[in-house]
């Protein structure tokens, strides 16, 4: 079922109350990701965007036992 369902690549914006930092984070299709951005690349009403040239120095291990 969904353990072995394919993850698709996925990003989405993050903010951090306790630091007052705004995150994208996401999956570039190989890795999970979590990268500090500035205010000014945060749209109101527009999506994040998929960088994957930057999401391989910023990478988190993907955990093959999630749900």
């Amino acid at each position: 079922p969904l353990r072995h369902a394919e993850r698709t690549p996925y990003v989405d914006y993050y903010y951090d109350e306790q630091r007052e930092r705004w995150y994208r984070a996401g999956f570039d299709g190989q890795s999970f990701f979590l990268k500090q951005i500035p205010r000014t690349n945060v749209a109101p009403g527009q999506r994040a965007f998929l960088d994957t040239t930057q999401t391989s120095e910023s990478s988190l291990p993907s955990d093959e036992n999630s749900p």
